[in-house]
């Protein structure tokens, strides 16, 4: 110890600044003093799942005075269909079989589904969503392709939260204010929001006026030419009901049966396992080849502005969307060029990409 150590502290104790950058908004940040850090902030439950349903209300409790601006869900079944998120200031609870106090802030005919388990991504809310500190709103999503999600153990307990927010489990709806409800139900999906300085006096109730960014549509401007009808089967059958293709594959085995059988037996394909084989395409089984993801990876050490790389099609395909993996959070520019054939020799020229 000191030979002469302080004999009283002071009264007023020496604080810090904040610590912009360090992913996580601290009570002094806010998204206008550090966006890096309060901007864009994303909050997942899980993308787990083991029961479904159309629909799912829950709560949010705001930590922080935020802005909720956009969602992802967790589709019941792949392919376009309609979104509908409605939201209301406090509880759910005796309101799931009314419209009255609801307000209706994402209307979407046409958003393309991925699989379950995969993050559909809903583009800006019709309009933000303003929730003060310490206030809780209750938000209700539905899809005509349905939800997945797990079994709760408690309504309303906590089930997620970072420095801005917390989600409740909630319950799951069979029909839009009408039908069965279940509880508890935990959501899956994830919200995007910012963290906002206070009002001198927030109001109680949803501010009127629209968000000045306008909605976008979910994921690509130019869908697949064969979309899911607008009522997909939520489950596909077991069984598929097509008949078998008259035609046979177009190139053999490179090691065929040296006496074949005079009339071979063709099965059906089987519509429905995830699989686009040979025989299916989008147009006479859509749940298995529209919307086809690929992903390479997110795992990462090196970083520049951009790529260049070559796709080789292995069946007649169309390329509609792209999901990137940026080296730096908040609003930016992003191009996509393309050329037939290899990049090689034109890595330096203009000539020949196509934007």
């Amino acid at each position: 110890p000191t030979p002469n150590p302080t004999p009283k502290p002071i009264s007023t104790p020496t604080t810090s600044p904040h610590q912009c950058g360090n992913a996580l908004c601290e009570l002094s940040e806010n998204a206008a003093n550090c966006p890096i850090d309060c901007s864009s902030k994303e909050i997942e439950t899980t993308y787990e799942f083991n029961l479904g349903s159309s629909g799912n209300m829950f709560v949010v409790k705001a930590r922080r005075n935020i802005v909720v601006s956009s969602f992802a869900i967790n589709s019941k079944s792949r392919g376009v269909g309609a979104v509908k998120i409605y939201t209301r200031a406090g509880s759910y609870t005796n309101h799931e079989q009314s419209r009255d106090g609801w307000e209706l802030v994402y209307e979407n005919d046409s958003v393309i589904h991925n699989r379950r388990g995969v993050v559909t991504e809903l583009g800006f809310l019709d309009r933000e969503i303003h929730i003060a500190k310490d206030r809780s709103q209750s938000f209700f999503v539905t899809s005509t392709n349905g939800l997945v999600y797990k079994g709760g153990e408690k309504e309303f307990s906590v089930y997620q939260s970072d420095e801005g927010m917390e989600i409740m489990e909630g319950i799951g709806t069979e029909g839009e204010f009408e039908g069965i409800t279940y509880s508890p139900r935990v959501w899956s999906g994830t919200i995007w929001y910012n963290v906002v300085e206070a009002t001198s006096s927030p109001s109680k109730s949803l501010t009127k006026l629209p968000s000045k960014s306008p909605s976008v549509s979910s994921h690509t401007s130019k869908p697949t030419s064969h979309p899911t009808p607008s009522n997909p089967t939520p489950i596909p059958t077991s069984s598929p009901t097509r008949l078998p293709t008259p035609h046979p594959t177009p190139k053999p085995t490179p090691n065929p049966t040296p006496k074949p059988i005079s009339t071979p037996t063709t099965s059906p394909h089987q519509c429905g396992n995830a699989l686009c084989e040979l025989s299916e395409n989008a147009a006479n089984c859509p749940i298995d080849c529209s919307s086809k993801e690929i992903e390479t990876t997110y795992e990462f050490n090196l970083g520049s502005s951009g790529n260049m790389f070559v796709v080789k099609a292995r069946r007649n395909i169309v390329v509609s969307s792209f999901a990137i993996n940026s080296k730096s959070r908040g609003v930016g520019a992003v191009k996509i060029y393309t050329r037939a054939g290899s990049y090689t020799n034109h890595e330096q020229s203009r000539d020949g990409w196509e934007l």
